[in-house]
């Protein structure tokens, strides 16, 4: 996953593609196995970024988005520029941009549901 100078990024597609092969009948238990170590490993690192991501919004401080992994310094700075809007008004309409595949439309969040975690955001914050 990572490249010769240890940088990646997350996409997708490496996503979907490890998942859509480990659905196939034809591959080894080899092949099968490392999918699975790769997706494991996806889980870890996204998880991982989540957490930072949680701390940084609730506590405002920069600090946990620059030990973000596979994030590249321009996305880390994108992110902290947002991190100093308190009112969140970048996401306005976010929820219209995160894509979703064909016909699991019906999962896409609603603007109510994404305002209502913003207030939560806003609320924890003052606590």
């Amino acid at each position: 996953m990572p490249t010769k100078n240890n940088n990646f990024h997350i996409m997708h597609s490496m996503i979907a593609g490890r998942e859509g092969n480990l659905k196939r009948t034809d591959i080894s238990n080899i092949t099968r196995h490392k999918l699975e170590r790769d997706l494991k490993s996806i889980q870890k690192i996204l998880e991982f970024n989540s957490m930072l991501l949680e701390k940084a919004v609730i506590t405002l401080k920069p600090e946990p988005i620059l030990k973000l992994k596979g994030w590249s310094k321009v996305n880390m700075k994108k992110a902290i520029e947002r991190l100093k809007d308190r009112e969140f008004s970048w996401a306005k309409d976010v929820e219209k941009l995160v894509p979703t595949a064909g016909g699991y439309e019906h999962e896409r969040i609603e603007g109510s549901e994404l305002k209502n975690i913003i207030q939560k955001i806003i609320s924890k914050r003052k606590n």
